[in-house]
């Protein structure tokens, strides 16, 4: 079934990690279109028939059920990342705090989620993605966010050191301190 959200997903991570950006992307994006079949809309945004799961870290992190096109929109933003196109990252991430905070902040935290994800997309795009989540407001992981909130702000203080932003990064981690 060439057009089964499924097997457009793994050929296109395939194609990310062998680093064939673009035709990654065209994969990422019919996987999108096909994901508009899988289920339907009205369905609230955290519920879906499968678990994002450990393979993206998220698992680990918080169990819950999301669309399964988090996990496309997580592989897209990290390509920007990785290609430095900031103008389609911005534009993306818009598009996903239209339709919620949630599935911003899910796809976000999925990816941050991932192990060295830093070396994948520098420490340009992490310290963007980790401002991001620091500033939405989701309500799938309200009680998890607040818990979690001194991690996003390290992660952000580390990113904009490596980025010779010494005094901001200084500022984030001394503020990460603040948080129980």
């Amino acid at each position: 079934s060439p057009n089964y959200y499924t097997t457009l997903l793994a050929k296109g991570r395939v194609l990310f990690f062998e680093k064939k950006f673009n035709e990654a992307e065209s994969f990422f994006k019919r996987a999108l279109e096909a994901s508009k079949d899988l289920c339907p809309r009205a369905v609230d945004s955290t519920v879906t028939q499968r678990k994002l799961g450990p393979r993206l870290g998220l698992g680990r992190v918080f169990p819950g059920i999301f669309p399964r096109e988090v996990e496309a929109y997580c592989h897209l933003l990290m390509l920007y990342a990785a290609t430095d196109r900031e103008q389609e990252s911005e534009k993306l991430m818009a598009r996903l705090a239209a339709i919620s905070d949630d599935v911003l902040f899910i796809s976000i935290v999925s990816m941050i989620a991932e192990q060295n994800i830093e070396q994948v997309i520098g420490p340009k795009y992490l310290a963007r993605y980790v401002e991001i989540v620091i500033s939405t407001s989701p309500i799938v992981w309200e009680g998890e966010r607040t818990r979690h909130l001194a991690h996003f702000w390290m992660l952000r203080g580390q990113a904009l050191i490596a980025l010779g932003r010494r005094d901001e990064g200084r500022e984030c981690l001394q503020y990460a301190l603040t948080k129980n």
